[in-house]
């Protein structure tokens, strides 16, 4: 119990740091909810400031899953407390207490988090992301279909990775909502090549 409360806390704070926000304002940028699409992510980011923005908002972001899940591995934790912390992690990215539960879509932080708990699941992520992307030029529509992937994947491997990724997946759908409508209006945004 001592062990689940831990991982628990550690996650879901160590995914709630708003780095893209912080970011944004170091570098002069402002503040993202403001501005773009208001997202703290790494694509609204880009849009804001740049790549340099965008792309030190991917990567911190993505060491919010790697960090807490490595640790764990390290202290040979047990899979459901690894799927715990993976889950617990990209909830506090999207859920941060520091603004009000209002964060970010969570996928720069749970293709980290499959990345490490389960390398294939996460390649699957990946690899299905980069297709979609590159021929949809839309992140949305590349996020979305990354995430349903993973999870059919994720179904081979053991149960709590599985539910670890039905949950990130089923975030990542919530959070994308009002895109899933914009993709349905054709309104949605896309990448310039």
């Amino acid at each position: 119990m001592f062990e689940f409360i831990i991982v628990t806390f550690v996650s879901y704070f160590m995914g709630s740091i708003p780095f893209g926000l912080i970011l944004s304002e170091l570098l002069g940028h402002g503040d993202l909810r403001k501005s773009g699409s208001g997202n703290i992510g790494a694509t609204n980011a880009m849009r804001v400031g740049g790549k340099k923005l965008g792309i030190l908002t991917l990567i911190l972001d993505a060491l919010k899953g790697v960090i807490p899940i490595t640790i764990f591995l390290l202290l040979n934790f047990n899979d459901t407390l690894i799927a715990l912390c993976g889950t617990a992690v990209v909830l506090g990215h999207i859920f941060p207490i520091w603004l009000k539960f209002k964060g970010g879509k969570g996928v720069a932080t749970a293709v980290a988090v499959l990345l490490v708990s389960v390398p294939y699941v996460g390649l699957v992520f990946v690899f299905s992301w980069i297709l979609v992307f590159a021929l949809s030029r839309t992140v949305s529509l590349a996020s979305l279909s990354a995430a349903l992937c993973s999870t059919i994947t994720a179904f081979w491997f053991a149960t709590p990775y599985f539910i670890m990724s039905l949950v990130l997946c089923i975030l990542i759908f919530y959070r994308h909502k009002d895109n899933i409508k914009r993709l349905l209006n054709g309104t949605e945004l896309k990448f310039k090549k």
